[in-house]
């Protein structure tokens, strides 16, 4: 199997004919005139997006690596690396890649999605735009949304398949990236060859085809010389002949036989240009090199292709055939090309043993990926108490409740572990947690948070321990960077850092208390008040007064008077009053009755009746007065008398 570089396949719009021709320098006239608008773009230029690491590889059509240094048609493969670490990109920020002079896009005038995997899928934020010479990746509003629910860290990777516009003898060749002028390494050792003077024979090659391609370019290059001349039995000596090639395809393409203008011969000079000469539909672009036909006849199934060249052939000069083919399916239906499919063709000159098959396969003509990373933080909680009890209160901690909301879907951050508390609800996007704290001493909570998660926190004084004794709680205050509020977001890589402030109030003592307790101490010393006994006490002594002086009974005077007569009657009934005998008793043990040591008789031998203290007190009194006012009223009669 013969292989070459794939050199007609960079240049398939240059070689279909005066018509098509002309259509392409229209549109190399209109590129040339879009692309004095490119520094307007650049004013989005993000000029901190770090592109590095740029590389050229030597690749065939199929972009598999070749050996050896590259030469003029030959594609390379441009590889770099991007970064928006330190860009903080946004929305409309790009960063571009001009290609320089000696290297032009194999595909241009495309748009490809940046994309990131983000929820189970691809989201797309940005597009990179391919011209002739530039590579422009311009971020959208995803970029924005992604960071706020957390996302930092963009990069990623790219490559782009590259024809080589024109030879150089250099070992590096410059590329603009972002405005700076970059150096990148030729393969190879440096330089790019240029068309190389060879007589050729027999080579299949083929275009690049890309994403929903329904057709690519089949070719054969071929060279009228000593060679092919031996092996036909010809001499080219400038008189007209005729060479015949068979082409086979392989499964999955038919060749196109609706528009004969496309199949092209073009002679291959030294200087490596592609000059078109005629087509299969008659049409001549020119016959400065004389009178070339191309007749096409097809098989039956449309995969087999007859082509009869005819012209004035010079001895050791080079010509490429190209004709295009359609990708069907088993039912011979039109469809884009299938990436992992590989397509084969075979071409024989008939009456020689020359043949060359190739293989092509989808090619990835440009391919970009884009990387985040999701940034966490966390927060602490400093617990200061003020007021009056704050002494009291310094030992005491509290259960902060902590209620959080994230940017995203829970499953948005693989490596995040929800915290402890009520199960997250909403795509595990809320959820509840705890931390306790103490005063004067900071607590970071365990465990941490994408970047822009809502945190609100709320406090339960009553929930504190011990509980408040002798004093009262006030409301809770929270503050975040200066600002009381209880509410705030996660930072990339920080502890937010929160003081909560509870200020205290001294109560008044209240007359219903608890019982003291060991847990519960009096808050002040219990006040004892004295009660006299009511027990009997000792007899008053001269070394023992009474408090009170005692009471005393009046006694009627012991005066004597007259006998009664019965002018004179007794002013009452005498009285027979027993001998009281008064005994001294010894001191008594309070709480404990004393029994009396002896019990009075009355003459009789009887038990006296029990003292009364009350009504006979008074008439005592009644009495003692009357028996002084008698006494008075014999004095004065007596007086009289004398």
């Amino acid at each position: 199997m013969n292989t070459m570089s794939t050199g007609a396949a960079s240049r398939p719009a240059l070689t279909r004919g005066a018509v098509r021709g002309a259509a392409a320098i229209l549109t190399l006239f209109l590129v040339a005139i879009m692309s004095q608008f490119a520094p307007q773009a650049s004013a989005e230029e993000n000029k901190s997006v770090n592109v590095t690491n740029l590389s050229l590889t030597r690749v065939d059509g199929n972009n598999v690596e070749q050996d050896g240094k590259l030469n003029t048609y030959d594609l390379a493969r441009l590889s770099f690396d991007w970064s928006g670490v330190d860009a903080n990109l946004k929305s409309g920020d790009s960063f571009t890649i001009g290609l320089g002079e000696y290297f032009t896009n194999l595909q241009n005038s495309e748009t490809h999605p940046m994309t990131v995997e983000h929820g189970g899928k691809d989201v797309e934020v940005g597009t990179c735009t391919l011209t002739v010479k530039d590579v422009t990746c311009t971020f959208n509003s995803k970029v924005d949304e992604l960071k706020a629910a957390g996302f930092h860290n963009f990069k990623g990777s790219g490559s782009a398949l590259v024809a080589v516009a024109k030879a150089a003898d250099v070992q590096t060749v410059d590329f603009t990236v972002n405005g700076v002028t970059t150096a990148v390494t030729l393969p190879g050792g440096g330089g790019i060859g240029g068309p190389e003077e060879s007589n050729w024979e027999l080579t299949k090659w083929a275009s690049s085809f890309y994403n929903n391609y329904k057709e690519l370019t089949w070719g054969v290059n071929f060279g009228a010389n000593q060679t092919t001349g031996d092996k036909l039995g010809k001499t080219f000596d400038g008189s007209r002949q005729t060479i015949v090639f068979t082409d086979t395809l392989g499964a999955g393409m038919t060749f196109n036989q609706a528009d004969a203008t496309r199949t092209v011969l073009n002679l291959r000079p030294a200087d490596g240009k592609s000059i078109p000469v005629t087509n299969a539909a008659g049409q001549d672009a020119t016959t400065q090199y004389g009178d070339f036909d191309v007749k096409a006849t097809y098989s039956q199934d449309g995969r087999t292709a007859t082509y009869e060249v005819t012209g004035p052939f010079q001895n050791g000069t080079n010509f490429t055939l190209e004709y295009p083919v359609s990708f069907v399916d088993a039912n011979g239906k039109a469809v884009a090309a299938s990436r992992g499919t590989s397509y084969e063709n075979t071409v024989n000159l008939n009456g020689t043993d020359l043949t060359s098959t190739q293989k092509q396969s989808y090619v990835q003509y440009f391919d970009i990926s884009v990387q985040m990373e999701p940034g966490f933080g966390g927060f602490d909680v400093t617990k200061v108490v003020e007021g009056e009890a704050a002494a009291q209160a310094a030992g005491s901690s509290f259960v902060v409740d902590v209620a959080y909301e994230l940017p995203a879907a829970a499953s948005s951050y693989p490596d995040w572990k929800a915290p402890e508390g009520q199960k997250a609800t909403g795509e595990g996007r809320t959820g509840t947690s705890s931390v306790t704290v103490k005063p004067g001493e900071p607590v970071a909570f365990d465990g941490t948070f994408p970047v822009g998660t809502k945190i609100t926190l709320t406090e339960d004084t009553s929930k504190a321990q011990p509980a408040a004794s002798g004093f009262s709680w006030g409301e809770p205050v929270f503050t975040v960077d200066g600002q009381k509020t209880n509410t705030f977001t996660i930072r990339d890589q920080e502890l937010v850092k929160v003081s909560l402030t509870n200020t205290t109030t001294a109560t008044p003592p209240t007359t219903a208390q608890m019982p003291p307790t060991a847990s519960n101490p009096p808050a002040t010393p219990p006040t004892t008040t004295a009660t006299p006994p009511t027990t009997a006490q000792a007899p008053p002594t001269a070394s023992n007064p009474p408090a009170t002086p005692p009471t005393t009974t009046a006694t009627p005077p012991t005066t004597a008077q007259a006998p009664p007569t019965a002018s004179n009657p007794p002013a009452t009934p005498p009285v027979n009053t027993p001998p009281t005998t008064t005994q001294e008793q010894p001191p008594s043990t309070p709480g404990a009755p004393v029994p009396p040591t002896s019990t009075p008789k009355t003459p009789n031998g009887s038990t006296p009746p029990l003292a009364h203290t009350g009504a006979n007190a008074v008439a005592l009194l009644l009495l003692a007065g009357a028996g002084l006012g008698g006494g008075a009223l014999l004095v004065a009669r007596r007086r009289k008398a004398s």
